[in-house]
């Protein structure tokens, strides 16, 4: 999985201005996430500099819509099918909370 992830080798001067925490340091409490944006999706896959305790993200049963950049289920997709997972290390995190 993390072998897809290709793009992560972008500057991290392309993460929003809000994700910097004020010392360069970008998202060590928090984690953008691109969902649908094609410079940051792989197939399935999201990939992005993410913090070490963001481990995945990723959709299942849905498909990504780059204008506006975003992810769907088709309507005529039976019920309890697709979603979207971000997989995290909360032992790596600094807080105990997660914020939606």
């Amino acid at each position: 999985m993390i072998a897809m992830c290709l793009l992560l080798a972008i500057a991290k001067a392309t993460a929003p201005a809000w994700a910097d925490d004020g010392d360069g340091n970008y998202g060590t409490d928090s984690a953008y996430m691109p969902w649908g944006d094609p410079a940051w999706t792989t197939n399935d896959y999201v990939c992005y500099p993410w913090p070490n305790w963001m481990v995945a993200a990723f959709q299942s049963g849905g498909a990504w819509q780059t204008n506006p950049p975003a992810w769907h289920v088709p309507p005529w997709t039976s019920n309890d099918v697709g979603c979207l997972q971000m997989d995290v290390d909360r032992s790596l995190l600094m807080r105990t909370t997660v914020r939606h």
